[in-house]
Order: structure tokens, then C-alpha cells, then sequence
């Protein structure tokens, strides 16, 4: 099912109709952008960057559901139906994936890349080599060793695009990845400290790598344009962008209390007493979570080797949850 595409300006909606290809003029000749589908359009990175694309490019959104709000064509799609995902990729320049495997949680631990296989399969048949994957931090960390289900099934899905000879697929590793809308640990932690909750992570200081929506989004929108030499130079690599410094559990929990205009209710809890309440609790990977490091390599280098630096940091970064 295809929607008009509906541009959001300011609160007051239009059509506008994207060209298959736009043509801007600059210093050194004519640029031609790309079409570019998204799987995972409406999730939370995926939403952002549609709409951002979608006011330069043509996008084509690929979505489970059907959307009420787009600013892009929408396709609705199975993920595992080779034939649907053929034919959406008709004409497609440049396949970012954000979309996870909705069953990846499901069964035991032989976790299935069955969404990437038929992707690769699909681009193969439309004739898409160019893939950006938004895979994890913790697929790296489960290739060096660690135990972690979502890193495994990151991890499977990547070999899948790497073996995948037609394609030339730039792996993004990210660490967390928070914003507005956005679950998981940060989100948790701002909720705890919205509620004034007590907090023992006054001994939680080992550096933590995140990285904001807002910078994947525009580290998205500037691997689009790279030329054909650039994304040949960066595919088969896989990077692991962040924001430009690492925090600590304990600094971000005082971050997030001042943007929130919160007082943060630190307790000075010795890390080994908290190892020991999540292995009791079964919660150890939870508090792997708060007071491990985790941090971003180095190399290859996002800003030497894609060109990008993120534009933004923590606390700025934060300013969303001014008025949450």
C-alpha cells in the first residue's frame, strides 16, 4: 500500500511530490541524490530519519504496519517475504536498515537472521548493492567473547551482509542510543531520576559510550551522499560511532537530574554489593549495564575514514527533557 508524501512544516501539512531524482547544483558540478528506502521507517531512529531525508530525498519507508503520519512514500511490507521485498526496493539507490527481527527474542538461543538474509536476498534480486546496517556495540562485544542474545543475533545478521558478496554494506556498531521517545537503560535511568528515586551509583564511574537520535541521524543522512569511491573505500567495515565523550552512570544520572531540573539522589553503593544483588536477582547483565565500560573503537575511524563528526554531546544533547 503506497501513501502521497506529506510534508510536516511547522504543524501545517502539504504534498509534495519527490522526483526519482534531484539534481542540486554545486562548486564542483551536479550532485545526484539518491533514492533511499528504510526498513524500520517509524521506530525511533527510523521516524527521524525519514523525516529528515525525506526533505531532500526520495524516500521510500518500509513499514510492518500501516503509518497515519508519513513524510515519505510508504510501502507496507513483510520482512520475510522475498517477493515483497523485491519489488519495494524497485529503483532504491541505497538501503538503510534499522528494522530489527521481530522474533528475535523468541525460541532459544539459535537467534535468527532471517530478516537480513531476506533483505540481502532482495537487494540482490532489485539490484541494490549500497547498505548501511544499524547493527550494535554488542555485536562486537559478542564476536570478542561476551554473552549477550542481542549482540549474538546483531552479529548473525551482519555475517549474512558480509557474505553477501554483491553488496557493499557499511556496519554501524552503536552504542545506546537515546532521544526523545527512547527506551531502554537511559530511559529508565531518567525515569528513576524524574521520580526522584534513590539512586546507588555514587561508585558507577567507568566511562560509558552513547550516542544521541539526533547524531545518528545526521551521521545517516551524511553517508547518502558519499560518492561512489567513498562508500567503496568505507563498505566492508564496520564503525562504531558514539557521541564525542564517554560518561559515567554516576555523571549521567547527575546530567539528566539537571536538565530535568531534578535533584538526583545519589547513594554511594559499593559496585561489588550491586554485582552481587544482580546475580542473586538474576538482573546481572542490568548491572553490567550501569557499571561496566563499554566503550566505542577507535578504528576504523568514523571521522577520517566516513568524514563525519557528531554534532552534538551530553549535557546539550539533553535539552529534549527540558520539558518532560
Amino acid at each position: 500500500m503506497f501513501w502521497k508524501e506529506v510534508l510536516a512544516d511547522e504543524g501545517n501539512f502539504h504534498v509534495r511530490k519527490l522526483p526519482h531524482k534531484l539534481v542540486c547544483s554545486s562548486i564542483e558540478g551536479i550532485l545526484v541524490m539518491a533514492k533511499i528506502a528504510i526498513t524500520g521507517a517509524f521506530g525511533f531512529i527510523g521516524r527521524a530519519l525519514t523525516d529528515a531525508l525525506a526533505q531532500t530525498h526520495d524516500v521510500v519507508a518500509l513499514s510492518r504496519s500501516e503509518q497515519t503520519r508519513v513524510t515519505a512514500t510508504c510501502v507496507l511490507v513483510d520482512y520475510a517475504d522475498l517477493a515483497q521485498m523485491a519489488a519495494a526496493l524497485s529503483d532504491v539507490d541505497i538501503v538503510l536498515h534499522l528494522a530489527d527481527d521481530a522474533n528475535r527474542n523468541k525460541g532459544n538461543a539459535q537467534l535468527r537472521p532471517d530478516t537480513a538474509q531476506v533483505l540481502a536476498d532482495a537487494m540482490t534480486q532489485a539490484g541494490v548493492c549500497k547498505l548501511v546496517y544499524a547493527s550494535s556495540i554488542y555485536a562486537r562485544k559478542y564476536l570478542d567473547g561476551a554473552v549477550s542474545d542481542y549482540g549474538a543475533h546483531k552479529a548473525a545478521s551482519e555475517q549474512v551482509f558480509w557474505d553477501a558478496t554483491e553488496l557493499q554494506m557499511i556496519a554501524l556498531r552503536l552504542p545506546p542510543v537515546y532521544g526523545p521517545g527512547g527506551g531502554g537503560g537511559f530511559a529508565r535511568l531518567a525515569g528513576l531520576v524524574d521520580k526522584a528515586a534513590p539512586l546507588p551509583v555514587g561508585f558507577a564511574t567507568a566511562p560509558r559510550c552513547y550516542i544521541s537520535r539526533r547524531n545518528v541521524v545526521d551521521l545517516m543522512s551524511h553517508l547518502v551522499t558519499l560518492s561512489d569511491e567513498d562508500w567503496a573505500t568505507a563498505a566492508g567495515q564496520a564503525f562504531e560511532p558514539s557521541d564525542p565523550q564517554p560518561i559515567s552512570t554516576r555523571d549521567l544520572a547527575k546530567a539528566l537530574a539537571t536538565a530535568m531540573r531534578k535533584k538526583a539522589r545519589i547513594l554511594p553503593a559499593p559496585v561489588s554489593m550491586l554485582r552481587l544483588l544482580g546475580s542473586v536477582t538474576g538482573k546481572a547483565s542490568l548491572i553490567e549495564s550501569i557499571v561496566d565500560p563499554l566503550i566505542v573503537r577507535p578504528h576504523p575511524s568514523v571521522s577520517d575514514i566516513l568524514g563525519w563528526q557528531p554534532m552534538e554531546q551530553i549535557p546539550e544533547s539533553l535539552v529534549f527533557l527540558e520539558d518532560a
